[in-house]
């Protein structure tokens, strides 16, 4: 079946439906009107030029759409780094404050071996001067038996 298009424009209209056919003019149209075809491709480029616009409207406010998004998007990326900060921050002042309260348990443990050790001394020590008290006391008696005799 051949395309309307194609046929001359003679044998578009039949004498019995429609009367005569209408007379062309030099630019292909009927009666000083247009072809119905260049009237349709007329309405497409005219609808594709309104849909043109409203697409670049809806693009537009696409576009300020995902800039407000990329604006929020921004700020809460600054945010999250300023937390991150924050946090890495606590988080070194906190491994600081842990290894300060590891040497003071080091100390402490330092400390409390020395106490220790200071007890043992003080044990020996108090454990000699005892014995020191005795053998003192041996000894004074034995001086004073042999310079007062007991019997004389």
């Amino acid at each position: 079946m051949d395309h309307p298009r194609s046929l001359p424009p003679t044998h578009r209209g039949s004498d019995s439906a429609n009367g005569p056919p209408a007379p062309v003019d030099g630019r292909g149209g009927a009666s000083g009107r247009r072809s119905f075809w260049s009237r349709i491709a007329l309405r497409r480029s005219n609808a594709s030029d309104t849909t043109g616009s409203d697409s670049r409207a809806a693009a537009e406010t696409l576009f300020d759409r995902l800039g407000a998004i990329e604006q929020r998007l921004g700020g809460v990326e600054s945010a999250i780094d300023l937390s991150s900060e924050r946090l890495e921050t606590r988080l070194l002042q906190f491994w600081e404050i842990e290894e300060q309260l590891a040497q003071l348990s080091r100390r402490l443990g330092e400390l409390e071996a020395t106490q220790h050790d200071l007890a043992k001394r003080s044990t020996r020590l108090s454990n000699t001067v005892g014995l020191l008290a005795v053998f003192a006391l041996v000894a004074s008696l034995a001086a004073l038996a042999i310079a007062f005799p007991p019997w004389g």
